[in-house]
């Protein structure tokens, strides 16, 4: 069983055991297969629907909108959706447009999109969907 799946498992335990203060014995069982595996493209739909059935509220009591996990199959595909997310900002926009925009603003944008990228790319090989 990878040890991540052992750790998650634990906490989980921890979270819904351990405030309580009630002694007690639980027993779990955590175990893994290529028989019949979770995809990753289903956990992200599982997580999506929970946490829409059942949001957390912010301190004004109102429900926090969970927006669909995106999954990115390729760099490619994850370069071009954080530039033009970059670009779509409203702020980005108006700087953009902003003859006021000194240089430094500008290259501090540009080296936070590259910087994410650069992450990213050490990631890809965990972090691409592929089926």
């Amino acid at each position: 069983v990878p040890a991540d799946m052992v750790v998650n498992a634990m906490l989980a335990a921890m979270a819904k055991h351990g405030a309580k203060g009630k002694p007690g014995t639980h027993v779990y069982h955590v175990a893994s297969s290529v028989t019949n595996p979770l995809i990753f493209e289903d956990l992200a739909k599982m997580l999506y629907d929970h946490f829409s059935s059942s949001p957390y509220v912010d301190y004004k009591g109102r429900k926090i909108g969970v927006p669909e996990m995106k999954l990115y199959v390729s760099w490619d595909d994850f370069s071009d959706h954080i530039w033009r997310d970059f670009m779509e900002r409203p702020g980005n926009l108006a700087a953009k447009s902003s003859a006021k925009l000194s240089r430094r603003i500008e290259n501090v944008l540009l080296k936070s999109v590259e910087q994410a990228k650069n992450l990213a790319k050490i990631y890809e090989p965990y972090s691409f969907y592929r089926g």
